[in-house]
C-alpha cells in the first residue's frame, strides 16, 4: 500500500499468563484494507496476540484503538481446527451470531449465510454437517462463519496447518480473494509462498515484541536480522 491510512493503532501491548509475559509491549499498525502477515517461531505471541484482538484474552498494559470510533467494530477469528459446531449443519454455523448475537431476522440471515457459503464454494453443501465434508470445506465454513458478522478485522490463526496439501489450496484461495477485496486481515501463516503474494506487510514477532516489519518485498529478500534469515531458511528447509 503506497500510504498508510491509519485503521487500528495497537500500542505497548502486554500479556501476562501464568505468570509468564507473552506479550511484551507490542507496538503494530494496520491500514484500512491491509493484509498483514505475522511470522514467528512457536511462543513468540502470534496467536496471544490475535486472541486480545479478538477479545478472547484480556490484555494488562497498552491500548488497541480504532481510527474512527464513531464506528461499530466487529472482530472475527478463524481457528486452525475450525471449531464448527458439530451438530449444526454449515448454514445453521454460519447463521448463528447474527440470529443470536445481533438478533437480525431469520430470512435476511439465511440469505445472507447461503451468499457466503456460495461465495466460499459451498453451496451444494449448505445442509450438510461438519463431519460429511472435507478439512478444506471446513475451514471454508468458519471463514464464512466470520464473515457472517461483517467484521471489521478478520483474524487468521494458521487457518490451513490442519489440512493437507492439495486442501490448502482452496483455502488460500477463499483468502486471496478477501485480501484483494480490501478485506482488513491479520494472518498468522508459515505458507511463505502465499504470503508473499497477498500480504501488504510482513511482521516478525519475537519474544513477545515485533522485531521487524517491512512489505513482502524486502522482507523476504533481505532479512533484518540473522535470527529471521535463519528462521525462513528453517521454512524453506522444511517445505523442500
Amino acid at each position: 500500500m503506497d500510504t498508510l491510512k491509519d485503521y487500528l493503532t495497537i500500542e505497548g501491548l502486554r500479556v501476562r499468563l501464568g505468570g509468564q509475559t507473552i506479550l511484551d509491549g507490542v507496538d503494530l499498525k494496520l491500514a484500512q484494507g491491509e493484509t498483514l502477515v505475522l511470522l514467528g517461531r512457536s511462543g513468540c505471541g502470534k496467536s496471544t496476540l490475535l486472541r486480545v484482538l479478538a477479545g478472547l484474552i484480556q490484555h494488562e498494559a497498552g491500548s488497541i484503538q480504532w481510527n474512527n470510533s464513531s464506528e461499530a467494530h466487529r472482530v472475527a477469528m478463524v481457528f486452525q481446527d475450525f471449531q464448527l459446531f458439530p451438530h449444526l449443519s454449515l448454514i445453521d454455523n454460519v447463521m448463528l451470531a447474527p440470529l443470536r448475537a445481533l438478533k437480525r431476522p431469520y430470512e435476511e440471515v439465511r440469505l445472507q449465510a447461503t451468499e457466503l457459503l456460495k461465495r466460499v464454494g459451498l453451496a451444494d453443501r449448505i445442509n450438510h454437517f461438519p463431519s460429511e465434508v472435507s478439512g478444506g470445506q471446513k475451514q471454508r465454513a468458519a471463514i464464512a462463519r466470520a464473515l457472517a458478522i461483517e467484521p471489521s478485522l478478520l483474524l487468521l490463526d494458521e487457518p490451513t496447518s490442519a489440512l493437507d496439501p492439495e486442501l490448502k489450496l482452496e483455502v488460500l484461495q477463499v483468502l486471496e480473494d478477501l485480501s484483494k477485496n480490501g478485506m482488513p486481515m491479520i494472518l498468522v501463516t508459515h505458507e511463505i509462498g502465499f504470503a508473499r503474494r497477498i500480504a501488504h506487510r510482513v511482521a516478525f514477532m519475537d519474544e513477545g515484541r515485533v522485531a521487524a516489519i517491512s512489505d513482502p518485498e524486502n522482507f523476504f529478500k533481505s532479512p533484518a536480522s540473522e535470527k529471521i534469515r535463519s528462521f525462513l531458511d528453517c521454512l524453506d528447509h522444511y517445505r523442500s
